[in-house]
């Protein structure tokens, strides 16, 4: 997978944050070690003092495929699942986004291990309108 159009996709969820509605965000990249995930998300409850945060692994699948035999499995690198993982066990909020061209599919609790029909995968997609209101949603409620 190419990481451009990965990039142009979180760019263009990014873009569908509603004013009022957007989280801080940063772009995570570390050359000195793999396996972080993309972008941490930040955001005040409302009418709390605690924050919340989510780290988000963006994927990007150029076709949904069309026979029903090719299982969809997010394309994480082995360090991605082992750091995902770990951050799943210490009780922080992840998320696997996969984008492709009708959206995206949000996967949550490690469902990102499972498998899915393109069936089911389609029938989980999002719109990059609905995947930025989750996030926003999700960061502050």
């Amino acid at each position: 997978m190419s990481s451009k159009p990965e990039n142009n996709f979180i760019a263009a969820v990014h873009r569908k944050f509603e004013d009022g509605a957007k989280p801080y965000f940063e772009k995570m990249h570390n050359p000195y070690r793999g396996g972080t995930w993309d972008v941490w998300y930040s955001g005040k409850r409302r009418g709390k003092r605690k924050s919340t945060d989510l780290w988000i692994e963006y994927k990007w699948l150029p076709k949904i495929p069309a026979r029903e035999t090719t299982l969809i499995l997010p394309e994480l690198s082995t360090l991605q699942l082992e750091w995902g993982a770990a951050r799943y066990d210490e009780g922080r909020n992840v998320w696997v986004i996969v984008g492709c061209p009708e959206g995206g599919v949000i996967y949550q609790d490690m469902a990102w291990e499972e498998p899915l029909p393109p069936s089911v995968f389609y029938s989980l997609v999002r719109t990059k309108q609905q995947l930025a209101a989750a996030i926003a949603e999700f960061t502050m409620p």
